[in-house]
């Protein structure tokens, strides 16, 4: 019997360790062995690089690899992140990856990020090259030390005491006093619903079927003010949108307006 000219490939195996971790078995003997000998020889990183904005030290990526890199060498072992951007979802996810050379065993983490992390002139969350790689620059930095099992130090924000390399959130500046009270009382605008809640309802959506241009449409049916954006509405508007989804398909929620 000849053998086909083109076999078809065989697909890599893997079991799932946690939601977002694979690995090549369950046991990593030969991985967690040559991990552990490794880490016992990871040189300290120290805060070589200084934030601008705020003017604190925190430690960069490149010091962190520098620190771990010739003991991972040493014991063979490689980690490679590979980023995946959704621009639906306005997410971006990196998959990090640690590999034993000699046994080929391996361990993969993703981890998902916001790819909005900036406000335009508009006051709305911007999502562009600029945002992507601000938010692939804090993914592959805290999954590199997550993987080979270095602690984190640099968790402080808005800390009066320490700083660690995540920007403090703007403090609320106080209002002038009023020396007259407004001619009309306006409606009182709706608080933003947060950029993870915002990611979090568009992944929701995705899961039911809905494309975006079809959740635009929605919401120009429930909410004509907004335009098509999530940018104006709070969290009880998207979780409305999502009760609706919820219950229809598109084609079914459309042809109700259309009877």
């Amino acid at each position: 019997m000849e053998p086909e000219e083109n076999p078809t490939p065989a697909v890599a195996a893997f079991v799932e360790l946690a939601p977002g971790t694979i690995a090549s078995d369950f046991a990593l003997k030969n991985l967690n062995k040559a991990l552990g000998e490794a880490q016992n020889e990871f040189e300290d990183a120290v805060k070589s690089a200084t934030n601008t904005y705020g003017g604190w030290k925190y430690t960069p990526l490149k010091a962190i690899v520098d620190a771990v890199r010739p003991a991972l060498t040493k014991y063979h072992l490689t980690v490679s992140q590979i980023p995946i951007s959704d621009l639906e979802t306005k997410t971006v996810t990196l998959h990090t990856r640690l590999v034993h050379w000699d046994s080929g065993e391996w361990l993969q983490s993703a981890l998902d990020m916001p790819g909005e992390l900036a406000l335009g002139k508009d006051g709305a969350p911007k999502f562009n090259q600029q945002t992507i790689g601000g938010s692939l620059t804090y993914a592959q930095k805290y999954a590199y030390k997550s993987i080979v099992g270095i602690p984190d130090g640099e968790e402080m924000i808005d800390s009066t005491d320490e700083k660690g390399d995540l920007p403090a959130r703007a403090k609320t500046q106080a209002k002038p006093k009023q020396t007259a009270p407004p001619a009309a009382a306006e409606p009182a605008p709706v608080a933003q619903a947060p950029t993870g809640v915002r990611s979090s309802f568009f992944s929701k959506a995705k899961e039911m079927g809905w494309g975006l241009g079809d959740i635009k449409k929605l919401i120009n049916r429930e909410y004509p003010d907004a335009k098509g954006s999530t940018a104006a509405l709070g969290e009880d508007d998207l979780n409305h949108l999502l009760s609706i989804m919820g219950a229809n398909k598109p084609a079914e929620a459309f042809a109700e307006v259309a009877q």
